[in-house]
This record gives structure tokens, C-alpha cells and sequence, in this order.
């Protein structure tokens, strides 16, 4: 092969790489943006949640201050989403720079009150980091290794007495009722079944974690979010959106 064969394919590859992280600028930002619009009155100071700073001395900082950072948080959001659009976003100063300013302001505004500390926010500063790269192909990987955390961390955190006794109770009756109303009693069987849950999760994680077997992964993760939405949707728990949005999240992101 040729040494201007071998650019070409670096070069394919390259753009290829570039293209991919567009997209999920695009779904990432997007989502984040959703997610904030769903809770809403946590992120405006509202009088629905309570105020928790921090830090005791940010209990005197106006509650006007709440709605100026996430009018600015919205409005490095919308350049976020401009610039994933045009050109080279991966080498582009502004596409960097308002990523920058989307971890900024949601750092902010959780340092002004603990309750807007979600996971999906935290992961949000989380991807705003990755996008700090100058190269599409670290960019993509840190990306990757983030997303088989959270399904690792999802696993481990689920492997306690709590989860079997009390949360997976309620989602295994949530499977259940999609299922058709179905009952079941047996409370070994139940425990077994709950036990499923964060054996998938963890399951998902080294599927991913593995070259040769991340295709496999990506469709049981696809499964199990599409699982999720149903149950946890309006047809069985009627969950909050945001954690909805979240799992829809994961079905665009996952597939790129």
C-alpha cells in the first residue's frame, strides 16, 4: 500500500471520527437541555425545592442570581449546539469554549443548591470535560470508557440488601404490571429476578469494555433502556421525565 493510501484512510478515518463526535455533541447537549427544561423549577429557584448551597456563606448570594445562571447555562447550550453544527466543532475554539461555559454554569448553580446534584447533571459536566479535546479519536474513547462507568457504578451500587428489599421491589412489580398485571409471589424467585438487574448492568459494562464484543454490548444496552422507558414511563411507574429523557439519552448516544 501506498504511502498516499494510507493518508487517504487516515484521513477517512479522521472525518469519520469528527462526524461521530458532531453527533453526539448534538445529542448530549440536546438531552442535557431537555433534561434541565423537565425540572425546571429546580434550576429557577423556585419555592418548590428548598435552597441547600454548598457552602453556608452562598445562603446570601439573591435568588434572582438562580435565574441569570441558567439563562446563561441555556444560552452556552444553544452555541454548544450551533457549533456542533458548523465545520470542525472538535478543533473549534467556540465549540470548546461553550462546552466550557455549559460545565461552568451547571457547577454553579450546584454549588447554590445540593438538590440540582443529579447524576445526569454530573454526567453532563462529565461529557462537557471530554469535549475539551483537541482530538476526535480521545474525545470518542473517553466518551466510551465514561459511558461503561455508569453502567458499572449502575451495577455496584445496586448489589446491597436495600435494592433487593426496597427500590428493585418496586421495579420488578413495575416489569410486572407491563407484563400484564402479572403476579408473584415467591420471594426467592423475586430475589433472584431483582438480582438480574445489576447482573445486566454490570453485564453491559464488560460487553463494552471489550472490542470484540461491543456490538453485543450496544444491543443489550439498547434493550435495556427501551425496557426501562416502558416501565418507568407513563404505561407502568410514571416516573419523572428527566429520568426518562436520561434513558433516551443513552438509546441515541449508545448506537454512534
Amino acid at each position: 500500500m501506498s504511502l498516499s493510501s494510507e493518508s487517504d484512510i487516515l484521513e477517512t478515518s479522521d472525518q469519520a471520527m469528527l462526524l461521530r463526535v458532531r453527533l453526539l455533541s448534538r445529542i448530549a447537549c440536546g438531552m442535557l437541555l431537555a433534561q434541565c427544561v423537565a425540572s425546571w423549577p429546580l434550576w429557577l429557584g423556585t419555592q418548590v425545592f428548598p435552597q441547600v448551597p454548598v457552602l453556608a456563606f452562598l445562603q446570601s448570594v439573591p435568588p434572582a442570581f438562580d435565574l441569570v445562571l441558567t439563562s446563561c447555562l441555556a444560552l452556552a447550550g444553544l452555541a454548544t449546539l450551533i457549533s456542533s453544527f458548523a465545520g470542525q466543532p472538535s478543533a473549534s475554539r467556540i465549540f470548546r469554549y461553550s462546552w466550557g461555559a455549559v460545565m461552568l454554569f451547571l457547577l454553579l448553580l450546584m454549588l447554590l443548591n445540593q438538590h440540582r446534584i443529579q447524576a445526569w447533571a454530573w454526567q453532563g459536566i462529565l461529557i462537557a470535560l471530554c469535549f475539551q479535546l483537541r482530538s476526535p479519536g480521545q474525545t470518542l474513547t473517553l466518551l466510551r470508557w465514561l459511558t461503561i462507568s455508569i453502567y458499572f457504578y449502575s451495577a455496584v451500587s445496586k448489589c446491597d440488601a436495600s435494592f433487593l428489599q426496597t427500590h428493585g421491589q418496586v421495579l420488578l412489580d413495575g416489569f410486572l404490571n407491563v407484563a400484564g398485571g402479572q403476579k408473584l409471589d415467591s420471594p426467592w424467585l423475586r430475589s433472584i429476578l431483582i438480582a438480574g438487574f445489576p447482573l445486566g448492568e454490570l453485564l453491559v459494562s464488560l460487553l463494552l469494555a471489550i472490542p470484540g464484543t461491543r456490538r453485543w454490548g450496544c444491543l443489550m444496552s439498547l434493550v435495556l433502556h427501551l425496557m426501562l422507558i416502558t416501565v418507568l414511563g407513563p404505561l407502568g411507574l410514571n416516573h419523572h421525565p428527566p429520568v426518562l429523557i436520561w434513558n433516551l439519552f443513552f438509546l441515541l448516544q449508545n448506537p454512534v
